[in-house]
């Protein structure tokens, strides 16, 4: 089967008009692409900045925990001294 060389329109082929109207399409569209994506990166944006306040949050926490690990630590390590001092059990020296 023959190619045809022309549009829709007619056979004359495509005119100018046809390619600028073609592009006032294109350009629109494309904005309106760009415009969903500003607005999908500024609710990111939005969002980022709610998980960096909630790590914040988390980090404080975690910090507390450890914190009191390492306080029960020490303690039973004392506790642990004392218990062998007081049995008579040697007690390790560092």
């Amino acid at each position: 089967m023959a190619k045809k060389n022309g549009t829709k329109r007619g056979t004359g082929g495509i005119t100018l008009s046809d390619v600028v109207v073609h592009m006032e399409h294109m350009e629109q569209r494309l904005s309106s692409r760009i415009t969903g994506t500003e607005i999908e990166m500024k609710g990111m944006r939005i969002e980022m900045k709610g998980m960096r306040i909630e790590m914040k949050g988390m980090e404080e926490r975690l910090t507390e925990r450890i914190d009191a690990v390492e306080e029960d630590l020490t303690a039973t390590m004392q506790d642990t001294m004392r218990i062998r001092a007081h049995v008579g059990m040697p007690v390790p020296t560092e």
